[in-house]
C-alpha cells in the first residue's frame, strides 16, 4: 500500500489558493486597490533595500568599483524617502484598520 497518498479529496495546493483568491479579488475589488497595495509593499521593500545596498557597496565591493560619494548620498536620500513613505503608509493603514 502506498502511504504517500491518503484516501479522500486531494489537498489544495498553494497555486490553487492563490489563483482562487486572485480571481475573487479581481472580480470584487476595484483595480485601484491593486495599485495601492503595490505601492505600499514596494515602498516597504525599497526602505529595506536601499540601506542594505549601501552597506553591501561599502563592505563588499573593492574601492575602485564603489559608487561615488554623490551616488551614495543620493541612494541614502532615496532610502530615507522610502523609509518615511513606509512609516507613513503603515501608520495610515493601521489607523484605518483600527478605526
Amino acid at each position: 500500500m502506498d502511504r504517500s497518498r491518503r484516501p479522500g479529496p486531494a489537498p489544495f495546493t498553494t497555486a490553487d489558493l492563490l489563483s482562487t483568491n486572485y480571481a475573487w479579488a479581481w472580480s470584487h475589488l476595484p483595480p485601484f486597490v491593486f495599485l495601492r497595495s503595490a505601492g505600499f509593499f514596494g515602498g516597504i521593500a525599497m526602505a529595506c533595500y536601499c540601506p542594505l545596498l549601501l552597506v553591501a557597496n561599502r563592505h563588499l565591493l573593492p574601492a575602485q568599483c564603489r559608487p561615488s560619494p554623490l551616488t551614495q548620498t543620493l541612494l541614502a536620500a532615496v532610502g530615507l524617502f522610502h523609509l518615511v513613505f513606509a512609516v507613513t503608509s503603515v501608520w495610515v493603514v493601521d489607523a484605518k484598520l483600527l478605526a
